[in-house]
């Protein structure tokens, strides 16, 4: 299940993660920083990233997302 919310207080984003099995962050422009990727990283949160994104280089396949 997907959910999409705006902005969250520092608790609900904490109660989010500890649920959260994937991050999936596609991009269609250059992300320069994708720190919402780092953040996943953090909490052992697989990535699935574009490749036209400099994300791409913060993970390695099939480890720690694709």
């Amino acid at each position: 299940m997907s959910i999409f919310e705006g902005w969250l207080s520092f608790r609900k984003i904490q109660k989010r993660i500890s649920v959260t099995r994937v991050l999936s962050f596609p991009s269609r422009w250059y992300e320069a920083q994708g720190s919402v990727v780092q953040k996943a990283a953090r909490y052992g949160i697989p990535a699935i990233t574009s490749d036209s994104s400099a994300t791409r280089k913060l993970i390695e396949d099939g480890v720690t997302g694709m």
